[in-house]
């Protein structure tokens, strides 16, 4: 979503250089989609304004997506840590009874 909105704002807007333009635009993407929304950049026209509300409904979404994805890492990790440690005390403990029971 960012990149079409990147390239839409860079064929769009001929007010100021080409480099400003995708600055600017790759600015407002990450600044609107992350919810910060400083004010400083915002959309006049009513097309503009259409496509920003369907551009941040769906880059929300897919921001806090990533994010889960991202937090979720350390968690799995954690939870395959205990999982190994829970087979290792298991497996010790049923060698042990098979042990006892042959003796």
């Amino acid at each position: 979503m960012g990149i079409i909105h990147f390239f839409l704002v860079s064929l769009y807007s001929a007010k100021f250089t080409p480099f400003l333009i995708r600055y600017e635009a790759l600015y407002f993407s990450v600044v609107s989609v992350t919810t910060v929304g400083y004010g400083d950049e915002l959309c006049t026209s009513q097309v503009g304004k259409a496509f920003n509300v369907l551009y941040l409904a769906v880059g929300c979404v897919v921001t806090a997506a990533a994010l889960a994805d991202v937090a979720a890492f350390p968690v799995e990790r954690r939870r395959r840590m205990h999982e190994q440690k829970v087979l290792r005390k298991t497996r010790s403990k049923m060698k042990r009874e098979k042990e006892n029971e042959r003796s």
